[in-house]
């Protein structure tokens, strides 16, 4: 009679065992799946960024914002913080080529520059028509060709200057104070525009006229 009992106890821990096993099993597994589950995800979100970051083209990484969105149906932006400050308010990049290579502007216009004339057009309150932005060197020698006053080591070659249109002088007055609320310290005054520079590599604190 004891041999049974203990045979039947002993039964009945292997099998409650083997329960004890399987239910171990199953959660393990229900938890592997759920944690690779959350890499694929995980991986998914990630792989846009690193993607836009270090391989996209601009083109690429424009298509991608159009395909996304939030859950507000809104599109996501893919700028990180220092482009955000680097972004126009006032003017497109086109705004700033040189007529004969487009995209330029967008090239080869320094940043900082134009940041600086983004907020000097922001606080003079009227609209600033870009006479002329970047110049590439064919275009700056067609220039000096067909009678104009422009300088071999122009710093429109640079991406360091535009010219400004002032068709009255209530522009230029309002261009001018703008331009000196930004500290610009190269401005040139011509009959109908004004042009501002940030050369370094040229005499600061200088104001001149083209008459």
């Amino acid at each position: 009679m004891k041999l049974n009992c203990i045979k039947k106890t002993t039964i009945k821990e292997r099998t409650s065992f083997h329960e004890y096993l399987i239910l171990r099993t199953c959660a393990g597994l229900s938890w592997l799946f759920n944690v690779l589950g959350y890499k694929r995800q995980m991986n998914t979100k990630s792989k846009h960024y690193f993607e836009y970051d270090r391989n996209m083209s601009v083109e690429q990484a424009n298509e991608l914002k159009n395909s996304l969105k939030n859950s507000n149906g809104e599109n996501v932006s893919l700028k990180s913080e220092k482009e955000e400050k680097k972004s126009l308010r006032y003017f497109a990049y086109g705004e700033f080529d040189s007529p004969d290579d487009i995209g330029s502007g967008q090239k080869y216009m320094n940043r900082d520059f134009l940041m600086l004339l983004d907020r000097a057009r922001e606080s003079a309150g009227i609209p600033f028509k870009i006479n002329s932005g970047f110049r590439t060197k064919a275009y700056n020698i067609d220039l000096e060709k067909r009678g104009y006053k422009v300088a071999k080591n122009s710093a429109h070659l640079k991406g360091l200057a535009v010219d400004i249109a002032t068709p009255n002088s209530s522009t230029r007055f309002k261009v001018l104070q703008a331009l000196a609320e930004q500290n610009i310290t190269r401005i040139g005054i011509g009959k109908n525009f004004i042009h501002c520079d940030t050369d370094k590599t040229k005499s600061q604190n200088v104001l001149w006229h083209y008459y």
